[in-house]
């Protein structure tokens, strides 16, 4: 008979990059364990899933303030006798505490160690109430890694960062990484700009984390000496989308793995200067494609710091705009595209059997 694993959830927009990891993972795991998520946010789509919704008010209240994970963690102990049944229990960010002091069985937790990059990050630009918001949550993860027995991350950056918030648990960096595959052809309607178009190209969450003030800066002082640069969210629209029109910002929502791969396809350059990453799945999506990319010295991008690659641009956190732009019209000058596919980092296939291992 195989043994159960738990894995817990307790994500907000979509099902995001849970998804993405564990459709890489769970086809190696299942030839030995029977895996079982437990969600209190949302069911997800293809795994095997126990939903324990939290109460509506709670839930918004926890997204709002980005509390999820946190207080996920404290309502999972309303179900700890579920947990009990399981070999095994895999937590997924920083939401091990307090259920976990209860339980017997092995346990694991997942962290991406972002929260300590993110209040380095705010210092920096001496933004102190981000600041000390994040320095809240490394708390938090700093509670969670220390009542499982080993905590698992995705990047040498988070290994870092975890021990420097005084996680006394292994920590072992597994990596992350993109699968392989891409489609064959390409919808060229889903985007209406001309040949003569340069298309930088954004996905993810717009927001001032990610580095939404910093693009927007940079498309307003280009709109009108480069009027054929544009950019392309692949991103829920903000309440101002249409005004960001006017600076050659256009957003796209819910969009299929196929059309978003229609979208790398066509376009020129990667843009994510982004104040915090575990890893960074969607500017390695870039790489994947051929696309130079503008990046911060977070997630992946920690690792390539000294590399001096062609077409990859790591920048400080708190970057200025004007770098940025030189960076661009680098770029906008070579209309170039590269082959990143000896970037080890970049693929799963190299770091599966580091997961396997130490969830085994």
């Amino acid at each position: 008979m195989k043994k159960k694993i738990l894995i817990t959830y307790s994500g907000k927009e979509g099902y995001g990059g849970i998804y993405s990891f564990f459709k890489l993972l769970l086809p190696e795991l299942e030839k030995k364990y029977d895996i079982t998520f437990f969600s209190v946010t949302e069911k997800i789509p293809k795994f095997n899933t126990i939903l324990k919704s939290m109460p509506s008010w709670l839930k918004k209240i926890s997204f709002k303030y980005n509390l999820h994970n946190f207080i996920s963690g404290f309502y999972f102990l309303k179900y700890i006798k579920i947990f009990k049944k399981y070999d095994k229990v895999i937590y997924n960010q920083a939401n091990a505490f307090p259920s976990a002091l209860f339980l017997n069985t092995n346990k694991l937790n997942i962290l991406h160690g972002s929260c300590k990059s993110c209040s380095q990050a705010w210092w920096k630009e001496r933004r102190i109430v981000y600041w000390l918001y994040y320095k809240i949550f490394t708390f938090f993860e700093f509670l969670s890694g220390n009542c499982c027995d080993k905590v698992l991350t995705v990047s040498d950056l988070s290994k870092v960062n975890l021990k420097k918030s005084l996680i006394y648990k292994p920590v072992i960096n597994c990596g992350l990484g993109l699968d392989e595959f891409k489609f064959e052809d390409i919808n060229e309607k889903i985007i209406n700009f001309s040949d003569k178009d340069f298309l930088l190209v954004f996905s993810g969450r717009f927001d001032i984390g990610k580095g939404s003030d910093k693009m927007i800066k940079v498309m307003k002082k280009m709109s009108n000496s480069y009027p054929n640069i544009k950019l392309l969210c692949v991103s829920k629209k903000t309440n101002n989308w249409q005004e960001l029109i006017k600076y050659n910002i256009f957003f796209y929502e819910d969009l299929s793995d196929y059309d978003l791969h229609s979208i790398y396809s066509l376009a020129n350059l990667m843009l994510f200067p982004s104040r915090y990453e575990g890893f960074g799945l969607s500017p390695a999506e870039g790489l994947k494609y051929g696309l130079p990319l503008i990046y911060t010295k977070t997630g992946f991008g920690y690792s390539l710091i000294n590399k001096n690659i062609e077409g990859i641009y790591i920048n400080e956190t708190n970057e200025n705009e004007d770098i940025i732009i030189k960076q661009i019209l680098l770029e906008y000058k070579k209309k170039k595209k590269y082959d990143f596919s000896d970037i080890d980092v970049l693929y799963y296939k190299n770091n599966l059997k580091k997961w396997l291992r130490e969830i085994n």
